[in-house]
């Protein structure tokens, strides 16, 4: 009976070692590290948007004072099957709406304005950009864009690994990491990889979930197509 209790003891106290060990190894940052100050979080938030590249697929809707004026300006509403709306249209209700997709040159080509390159701009240098196109034709225009085909893979050690579309305009590794379920146990939290495409080539970035550097990182935020890779321990 005493060799049965020692025994259990042993096994007892084992077992909270292995599980103060394991929830070290899995743990996220570090509380010794320094977080972004504020001025270096707005500047953070500020690069967390997106750009345009080649083969972006675009919803560009452009309103103004006058309704009725703005109709030359947008491309037709009319209906698809459903299985292709999500690639094609943007919702605005009941309706659909074509979208624009940025060509090898960069560009999009709108009504009446004509050509407009955006490949490599800011969404909000998109929307300053067709606004000034705007102003000869109408008063107070008002340009709202959406990048339809926004995906994102997660890979590797993560409970449910797959593509995910996204609909707010940003997302960070973070994020892409819960909507894949977390990391599992058997996964390396210490070299996240990255891969991105840009102009056309190909860049790896790698990220270290146990330090708070990882805000600091140009790959923090996800760019559309990026695929986040986690490799096994």
């Amino acid at each position: 009976m005493k060799k049965n209790s020692i025994f259990i003891i042993v096994c007892f106290v084992f077992y909270l070692l292995s599980s103060c060990s394991s929830s070290k190894e899995i743990s996220y940052f570090s509380q010794g590290e320094a977080l972004p100050s504020d001025s270096l979080y707005k500047n953070l938030k500020a690069s967390r948007e997106i750009r345009f590249h080649s083969g972006d697929l675009l919803s560009i809707l452009v309103s103004s004072e006058l309704s009725q004026a703005t109709t030359p300006f947008n491309l037709p509403f009319f209906g698809l099957p459903k299985q292709h709306e999500e690639q094609f249209t943007c919702s605005l209700g009941n309706l659909q709406v074509q979208t624009y997709e940025i060509n090898q040159a960069g560009e999009v080509q709108m009504p009446v304005i004509g050509k407009i390159k955006l490949g490599g701009l800011k969404m909000s240098e998109s929307i300053e950009l067709i606004n000034k196109k705007l102003e000869p034709y109408l008063k107070n225009p008002i340009v709202n864009i959406r990048l339809i085909n926004y995906r994102i893979t997660v890979l590797g050690e993560v409970k449910n690994p797959g593509s995910f579309s996204i609909s707010n305009g940003r997302i960070s590794v973070l994020e892409a990491l819960g909507m894949a379920g977390d990391i599992s146990p058997h996964g390396n939290r210490k070299n996240i990889l990255i891969i991105r495409e840009n102009n056309g080539k190909l860049e790896f970035g790698q990220l270290d979930l146990s330090s708070n550097k990882v805000f600091f990182s140009p790959y923090y935020y996800l760019q559309q197509n990026d695929v986040v890779y986690v490799p096994n321990r």
